[in-house]
């Protein structure tokens, strides 16, 4: 699945599109330091959390270390 980060709020809003799930966490990790607000999205259009991606990168590195 792609995500996209959608920054600010309508009509102004900029969209980072087609991110791996480790492109958007590593992303939203650096917005989140500069106290940027954002918003994930799923390719399906589904909200996601930061949190929530962060532990499927991190389960994805714990299955490809055995």
């Amino acid at each position: 699945m792609s995500y996209s980060i959608k920054l600010g709020k309508e009509p102004n809003v900029l969209v980072v599109n087609d991110l791996s799930s480790r492109q958007a966490v590593n992303q939203a990790r650096e917005l989140k330091a500069g106290n940027i607000k954002f918003r994930i999205y799923g390719s399906d259009g589904t909200l996601t959390e930061l949190n929530d991606l962060e532990r499927a990168v991190e389960g994805d590195d714990v299955a490809n270390r055995t």
